[in-house]
């Protein structure tokens, strides 16, 4: 999994997942301190995202086809996305199928390609 969440609402999480057993490999965490290239890059590889709604993340995470979107904040909506996700592997597994194709688009050269295309278009 990967979190993406403010600072604080990982440190809590990560207080409530060992509380409760959690194993260390389920704890991947981006503090939105990094780049936001790490929901992208975990989508890339079929990784479903568990992530607030902040930012750009909505854009590319998709509620229940990629991965699990919660409210900024609500740190028990986001304890509930993760007992949601463990406790369901047909939805982990859907999940995790959907995520490479979601973000086939948002590849560097794809963009790129997008860009040179506008460019290329309101300069003729």
């Amino acid at each position: 999994f990967v979190f993406q969440n403010a600072f604080e609402d990982i440190i809590a999480f990560a207080k409530a997942m060992r509380e409760h057993g959690a194993k260390p490999e389920m704890e991947c965490f981006d503090t939105g301190h990094l780049e936001s290239h790490t929901v992208l890059e975990s989508l890339a590889v079929g990784t479903p995202v568990i992530a607030t709604s902040v930012g750009g993340v909505p854009e590319v995470v998709r509620d229940g086809e990629n991965g699990l979107l919660v409210p900024a904040g609500d740190h028990p909506a986001f304890v509930a996305a993760v007992q949601r996700a463990l406790a369901d592997p047909v939805l982990l597994t859907r999940l995790a199928a959907a995520a490479p194709a979601s973000v086939v688009d948002l590849a560097e050269d794809r963009v790129l390609a997008r860009i040179e295309d506008v460019l290329l278009e309101v300069t003729a």
